[in-house]
């Protein structure tokens, strides 16, 4: 059997089955574009998980980083402003020194980051993009 033998069959066994339920039926052509739009939103769904996954990885290195390379004074301020709602975005080197690091941190209700610098000091800038 061909493909589209396949789904017409397919089709005809879920019309019955939504008449007998009193659902009404639909054509085939919309059948066909329900399914595809399914298809495409599992799909779709699938890349999303995937780059999310990637995210969650980027950010455990970010606080692995903070971890090991961050001052006493800067995971001071870096749990003060994850209390206050921000959320690691960034770590960045500076310099030659491994030491040497500053943390961003941004929140979803505003578009400033905050960026905390080796003395636990901080200061915001202004994003460009969400």
């Amino acid at each position: 059997m061909n493909k589209e033998l396949l789904e017409k069959e397919s089709y005809n066994e879920q019309m019955a089955e939504q008449r007998a339920n009193g659902i009404p039926a639909i054509t085939f052509a919309e059948w066909q574009a329900r399914n595809k739009a399914r298809d495409e939103f599992f799909k779709n769904w699938n890349a999303v998980r995937e780059e999310a996954a990637a995210y969650e990885e980027q950010i455990k290195g970010y606080r692995r980083t903070i971890n090991v390379h961050a001052t006493p004074w800067q995971k001071e301020s870096y749990e003060k402003a994850i209390a206050f709602g921000w959320y690691l975005t960034l770590v960045i080197f500076n310099g030659d020194s491994c030491d040497d690091i500053t943390i961003e941190l941004e929140r979803s209700d505003n578009k400033k980051t905050l960026i905390i610098h080796r003395d636990g000091s901080s200061s915001r800038k202004t994003r460009l993009f969400d």
